[in-house]
C-alpha cells in the first residue's frame, strides 16, 4: 500500500512483532492473521490473498489489523500469554465450550469487535474513510459487516 515502516511501533517494546506475509492458507478467505510465540515474543503475521483489487486489499488489511491483530495484541499484552484474557466473559465461555478451536477464537474476535470494542470500531471506520471519503458511516459499516456474516456492528448516525 506504499507505506514504509522505519521505526518500532507501540507494541514492539511489549514483546510483539507484526508482519505482512504472502498467500493465505485457505483460499476461501481473502486474509488471515497468524499468531505464535517465538522466544517469548508474539509474532503476528497478516497474510493476504493474491487479489489485485486495491479496495479489497485495503478492506482485508483493515479487517485483519483492527479485528484480529489488535485483539491478539490485547490478549498478549496483559500477561504474555494467548489465553483469551481480553475477551468478554460470555465469549471466553463460548471459546472454551467450542473446544478452543481456531474457528471459535476467530468467531469470538468478530463478536468482541462487533459488540464491545468501540475503540477499534472507531479506528476501523476512520481508516476506511481514507479509502471511501464520500461514504457515510452507515455505508462504511455495511462494508465492514459484509465480512462478518450475521455478526454485525451497529452505529449511531
Amino acid at each position: 500500500m506504499g507505506v514504509k515502516f522505519d521505526k518500532d511501533g507501540e507494541y514492539h517494546s511489549k514483546g510483539m512483532d507484526l508482519s505482512f506475509g504472502g498467500e493465505v492458507a485457505s483460499r476461501q478467505n481473502s486474509g488471515d492473521t497468524g499468531r505464535k510465540k517465538v522466544n517469548g515474543r508474539l509474532n503476528i503475521t497478516i497474510n493476504l490473498s493474491n487479489v489485485t483489487d486495491i479496495k479489497s486489499i485495503f478492506e482485508t488489511i483493515c479487517h485483519e489489523t483492527f479485528i484480529h491483530a489488535r485483539q491478539t495484541a490485547a490478549d498478549f499484552k496483559d500477561n504474555g500469554e494467548l489465553d483469551h484474557s481480553y475477551l468478554n466473559p460470555y465469549l471466553k465461555k463460548y471459546v472454551k465450550e467450542a473446544g478452543g478451536t481456531v474457528r471459535a477464537y476467530t468467531n469470538a474476535e468478530h463478536y468482541q469487535f462487533a459488540w464491545y470494542d468501540k475503540s477499534s470500531q472507531h479506528d476501523f471506520i476512520e481508516t476506511m474513510k481514507t479509502q471511501y471519503p464520500k461514504a457515510s458511516n452507515r455505508e462504511i459499516v455495511d462494508i465492514i459487516n459484509k465480512g462478518f456474516g450475521r455478526t454485525s456492528i451497529k452505529i449511531k448516525q
